[in-house]
């Protein structure tokens, strides 16, 4: 289910551990309205392609490790990286 708007109220002095926050004052009790920034299609694909392009980076910066690690893995049990069970 989705919501346009989200209104948290809470009577008593504590923190909220939410990102997007917007204060707002109802007769002295705070209220915090969360912004949903997800709601359009253009900021999901946004999003989309900004986590795949960080995730394709990373990928590409860890896989020498990962080669490596196999290589280590051949050398010292003499058999192939992955498991396979018959």
């Amino acid at each position: 289910m989705c919501f346009k708007r989200v209104i948290l109220v809470k009577s008593q002095v504590g923190r909220y551990g939410l990102n997007n926050l917007e204060s707002m004052n109802f007769l002295d009790v705070l209220g915090l309205q969360v912004k949903h920034n997800l709601l359009s299609l253009r900021e999901k694909l946004t999003k989309r392609t900004i986590d795949m392009a960080v995730s394709l980076c990373g990928l590409l910066l860890i896989s020498p490790v990962l080669k490596l690690i196999a290589l280590i893995i051949t050398i010292d049990s003499l058999g192939i990286v992955f498991y396979q069970q018959k």
